[in-house]
């Protein structure tokens, strides 16, 4: 391999292969996704994961009542519960911005998704008189999640259709003929990810799936299914795809003789390190505190990295929680607006209408988010997806309808001491008044109740929980940049990228972006803008 020359140039760093970007990694995850054949992720030869289902692993015992799959119907109503805690606006008090939970949904929908069961119900029911909804809504509506059973124990494991690996699928699929579509026809010729518009994400022109909306031609289409749920996510996906457009440009300017594939192939492993990179360094520590997670030591094939039920299920919907009730759009000439979480729900005209991506970028990092806390805004809580969905509700039911214990067991399978009094949570009179004991309260509702630990704005048994499996993703991992990558001179440049960098480096227009802070999580005080105030 000829030697891989790096260039900085107003703190820009320009890659100049001189040689072969898969040959430094000395990894063929992207070459084997020309086959199909490993479009999820690898396997290696030690570790036991399955490759056509990836099971949602489990560290606690389940709360089935049988034992194997049936759902403890004596809890409280999960829409009571709810309601209990209704909704609020209240400022996160360590200034983390929207950005924060955006760019934390788009980790989310790399990691797993779970399949509804056909016929197989858990609706969630409405009072007659519930105070936020319609007379006419009895229930909310909601399936089991799909699910096999363990060959060993019988009880019923939910599984994921994607893989647990962070290898940026929600930028380029999890099939061959995802990627297919995804890919720009071209010819073979610039190894870039189609766009439609004023480079936005393609249409979805060819009814593949999304999640509702299949045959919606307006709906846009990126490497996951969800991409269109909410403005900021779509806003999110779009910049990984010019990120890696990006990428297959400056390729292709110093390598002409290569093929479409072998830019394509190349621009995605270094996506792929940038991603993980932004999580693992920038994203992680903003949640859950710096030395949450053990520095790196290397890939561990004993270390199974698969997703645990009760992240998927549970921990890691603590964003929920943090949506404001709209979007602020910053112009980055002294004028903003918004739209509210309500409209931007399933509706990529808004990004259009907007001309582009640059204000909601520059919102979603000037913006503090909603507190980590039990509370949801309405747009979440009672009109999710433009419906008298209420997001609260299904968090709790889908963590009982997955079989995860209540809060206090969870506390105890980490070494933790219970909780027995009420008053030993944050709300706890809200959580007297549904719950019959602390032994009783679920997870999601525990875990966003419990006392934080010193300046962070997560408590132990979350802390815990999340810092456990995402070590185990990364150390399990043979692909994980860090050990995949051979080049010092490209692993100098993965880690000397900031999300900024991206951020600022694929605008609308060029130059646009130059002032975002390096800290794209964070918001001094000084330059806040009070969200409740735009969307009352």
């Amino acid at each position: 391999m000829r030697g891989i020359i790096l260039y900085v140039k107003m703190s820009c760093v320009l890659l100049c292969v001189g040689g072969n970007v898969a040959a430094a990694t000395g990894s063929d995850r992207s070459a084997r996704s020309k086959s199909g054949k490993d479009m999820q992720g690898s396997k290696s030869s030690k570790n036991p994961m399955l490759v056509s289902e990836y099971v949602l692993v489990r560290k606690e015992k389940t709360s089935y009542v049988d034992g194997i799959s049936a759902m403890d119907l004596n809890r409280p109503n999960a829409r009571d519960v709810s309601n209990a805690f209704g909704s609020t606006f209240k400022e996160n008090s360590f200034g983390a911005t929207d950005m924060l939970w955006a760019f934390g949904q788009l980790v989310n929908h790399d990691m797993s998704i779970t399949t509804p069961k056909p016929g197989d119900l858990c609706d969630i029911p409405v009072a007659p008189n519930d105070p936020f909804l319609d007379e006419s809504v009895a229930f909310v509506p909601m399936n089991r999640s799909m699910s096999i059973l363990d060959s060993l124990t019988g009880v019923a494991q939910q599984t994921s259709t994607i893989s647990p690996f962070i290898d940026a699928g929600s930028v380029y699929g999890s099939t061959t003929t995802r990627m297919n579509f995804i890919r720009a026809d071209d010819s073979n010729i610039t190894g870039s990810l189609r766009t439609s518009g004023p480079n936005l994400l393609p249409k979805n022109t060819e009814g593949l799936s999304n999640r509702g909306f299949d045959t919606r031609t307006d709906f846009f289409l990126a490497g996951d299914v969800r991409a269109n749920e909410n403005s900021a996510l779509a806003v999110s996906h779009t910049l990984w795809m010019r990120e890696h457009n990006y990428w297959a440009q400056e390729l292709r300017m110093r390598h002409t003789k290569l093929s479409g594939d072998e830019i394509f192939d190349q621009a995605r492993i270094i996506v792929q390190a940038e991603m993980q990179k932004v999580i693992y360094d920038e994203f992680l520590p903003a949640l859950l505190g710096d030395g949450a997670i053990p520095g790196y030591k290397g890939y561990s094939p004993e270390v199974n990295p698969s997703i645990e039920n009760i992240v998927s299920s549970c921990a890691f919907r603590i964003g929920h929680t943090m949506v404001g009730p709209g979007l602020l759009l910053d112009y980055g000439n002294g004028t903003v607006s918004g739209i509210s979480m309500e409209a931007s729900f399933n509706d990529p005209s808004q990004i259009e209408r907007t001309g582009g991506i640059d204000a909601f970028l520059r919102g979603l990092a000037n913006n503090v988010c909603q507190e980590v806390d039990p509370f949801m805004v309405s747009a979440m809580r009672n009109h999710l997806f433009k419906d008298q969905f209420d997001l609260l509700a299904i968090n709790i039911e889908r963590a009982r309808d997955h079989g995860i214990p209540d809060f206090n067991s969870i506390r105890e399978s980490l070494g933790f001491n219970k909780l027995d009094s009420f008053n030993d949570f944050l709300f706890h009179d809200e959580l007297a008044s549904v719950y019959s004991s602390t032994d009783q309260i679920d997870c999601w509702i525990g875990m966003n109740s419990e006392p934080r630990l010193d300046g962070l704005m997560v408590g132990e048994t979350q802390r815990a929980v999340l810092a456990r499996n995402f070590a185990n993703i990364r150390d399990g991992d043979p692909h994980f940049y860090k050990n995949s990558i051979t080049d010092r001179k490209l692993l100098n440049m993965i880690e000397s990228t900031k999300f900024a960098d991206i951020i600022r480096r694929n605008s609308d227009r060029p130059g646009s972006h130059d002032d975002v802070r390096d800290d794209v999580f964070f918001l001094p005080k000084k330059v806040r803008v009070r969200k409740s105030i735009l969307f009352q």
